[in-house]
């Protein structure tokens, strides 16, 4: 095969757009957009990258140098499936800008940075190709069995390992383990265990059917303050919360930093370490007594 010649050429969204595909690079899909890229362009634009992502490359390049973006809507789809291609492939979507993200689509491009790395030329796209993804993700469902912390505790043992992320394991697997028990109790449905890592930030969130956030009890007296819960909330999570989801359901999370990881320039901004609450007579199933609402 001509390494110089895309491998597949198609038609996407009419005559006014054309995607090449070129995965002659060992590890490296570059999809190439050129022409106006408009809303109708959007559906064929995601199965192309889904197509690729099947393929299982370690990175997706979508070079829009050549391309007009006609909205900042069209921008969602590549944030889209970068989000499922973290999930579930770990194959990471990486954009070259050239003149595209110009004029009004710059704000729009800032907000897209966060979750999918860009860069100005497909020389150095390639180059990022080969460091590792900007934002990673894995979900596990959990059933509402006495089994589940002891399966979340591995998942995590194993997501972190495999993310290289082997600082943060110990303490990411005692914050799962309380917070699948905290769910336990208080939630009779299945649970969702969700792990994201990005600029060093481990995030480990935990969502059950319970749309009433955590008990925190107010009243004075009741047994000694748990060691175990302290260092959790004190010591090991940077930030932590409870929040409602648009479906009722509600996630309770923790934010881990990674000490061997660069200092960025997004610090965690709003989100704060709360106060410990007061105790809770132990129920024998969890440690930790859930934080206050910041929703």
């Amino acid at each position: 095969m001509d390494h110089g010649v895309p491998e597949q050429l198609i038609s996407a969204g009419g005559a006014g757009l054309m995607i090449a595909v070129d995965d002659s690079t060992v590890g490296i899909a570059v999809v190439t957009l050129t022409g106006a890229v408009s809303l109708s362009a959007v559906p064929r634009i995601r199965d192309t990258l889904m197509k690729c992502i099947a393929e299982q490359p370690s990175s997706i390049v979508v070079d829009l140098s050549l391309a007009r973006l006609e909205q900042a809507y069209v921008l969602n789809v590549f944030s889209m499936v970068a989000r499922r291609a973290a999930l579930w492939s770990g194959v990471q979507l990486i954009l070259v800008s050239g003149a595209a993200f110009d004029g009004g689509l710059s704000v729009a491009a800032r907000t897209l940075g966060r979750f999918v790395r860009i860069c100005p030329t497909l020389t150095q796209a390639r180059v990022a190709a080969r460091r590792a993804p900007l934002r990673r993700l894995a979900v596990m469902i959990l059933p509402p069995s006495e089994a589940s912390p002891h399966t979340a505790r591995t998942y995590v043992t194993d997501v972190c390992t495999t993310w290289g992320c082997t600082t943060l394991l110990d303490d990411a697997v005692l914050v799962a383990n309380e917070l699948v028990c905290t769910a336990l109790h208080r939630s009779a449905g299945d649970l969702i265990l969700r792990l994201e890592l990005r600029r060093g930030l481990l995030t480990v969130a935990v969502t059950d059917d319970c749309p009433d956030p955590p008990d925190v009890p107010t009243l004075p007296g009741g047994p000694p303050v748990d060691p175990i819960r302290i260092r959790i909330l004190s010591e090991l999570a940077k930030a932590c919360g409870s929040s409602p989801t648009r479906n009722g359901d509600r996630i309770n999370w923790a934010v881990l930093r990674d000490p061997s990881a660069t200092t960025d320039n997004h610090p965690l901004g709003s989100l704060h370490r709360p106060q410990l609450p007061p105790p809770v007579q132990h129920t024998g199933r969890s440690h930790l007594t859930p934080w206050q609402n910041h929703s």
